[in-house]
């Protein structure tokens, strides 16, 4: 749903869903009952960037294996807020009452340092791979929003 340059988590990404879709079951546990993934989750994901258009974005994904946290995972739809947290100094995405992932964040992410200082991070799920999704591991982007001085709010585009 966003576009993130960055060709070591694209090689992992592809890597990750080829081996995943090995395994698929017929069932999908991250396909929401309510829908498509066409457009209501796209103009979903407009209002929450247009939203944050004076933050700063940071786009990452988070690789989500166990059934219990992709059984929490799936329940969400791109848009529903997660939060992000420090655990064992490491970020970690939390929903549903359960750490769900650590992310794959890049070297150059703010992220960690930003909840260290105990500043305002928002965060949404952006979207996921159906269809590399199993009943026991699903792919997901995450978008964070932030403000932070003498850094300019990022454009994001929705696909």
């Amino acid at each position: 749903m966003f576009r993130l340059f960055s060709p070591g988590i694209q090689i992992f990404s592809l890597m990750t869903a080829g081996f995943l879709s090995l395994f698929k079951s017929s069932k999908k546990p991250c396909t929401p009952a309510s829908g498509s993934y066409t457009s209501p989750y796209s103009d979903m994901m407009r209002k929450v960037t247009a939203a944050h258009a004076d933050c700063t974005a940071e786009v990452f994904n988070v690789f989500v294996s166990g059934a219990g946290k992709v059984r929490v995972f799936s329940e969400l739809a791109p848009g529903d807020r997660v939060e992000l947290r420090l655990r064992d100094g490491a970020v970690s995405v939390y929903a549903g009452g359960k750490y769900i992932s650590a992310p794959l964040l890049p070297d150059s992410s703010r992220l960690r340092h930003l909840l260290e200082s105990g500043a305002e991070v928002e965060a949404f799920l952006g979207g996921r791979d159906v269809a590399s999704c199993t009943d026991d591991a699903e792919f997901c982007s995450i978008i964070a929003f932030y403000r932070m001085e003498g850094v300019p709010p990022t454009k994001v585009a929705v696909n």
